[in-house]
């Protein structure tokens, strides 16, 4: 419920904006209408980097979750096995001619 002043004040501010005509602020509203379009791509934006980052927390996060399959052997050119867990590797191998590796 409105008071007599209320009711007084409201109906002069009615009467003072009745006589004055609307006229839009071009460039206000252009001004405006940029900042929106830049607010609008900025938080795109992060949005977007936010999801990136998301895949590639959970890319490692599966990658180092998921148990590798057993060491393959490797065959050195004379036939034998080499496996890590001897000490052999493939630069201590013998040669294809029987002789050993010099690096």
């Amino acid at each position: 419920m409105n008071s007599p002043t209320e009711q007084r004040l409201g109906a002069a501010f009615r009467d003072l904006v009745a006589d004055q005509p609307f006229t839009p602020d071009v460039p206000a509203i252009e001004r405006r209408a940029r900042q929106a379009r830049r607010r609008d791509r900025i938080v795109r934006g992060g949005i977007g980097a936010g999801v990136v980052a998301v895949a590639a927390v959970a890319a490692v996060g599966v990658a180092s979750a998921v148990p590798s399959g057993p060491a393959k052997q490797s065959i050195s050119p004379n036939g034998h096995a080499l496996s890590a867990e001897n000490g052999d590797s493939p630069a201590a191998a013998p040669g294809p001619r029987g002789g050993h590796r010099v690096e």
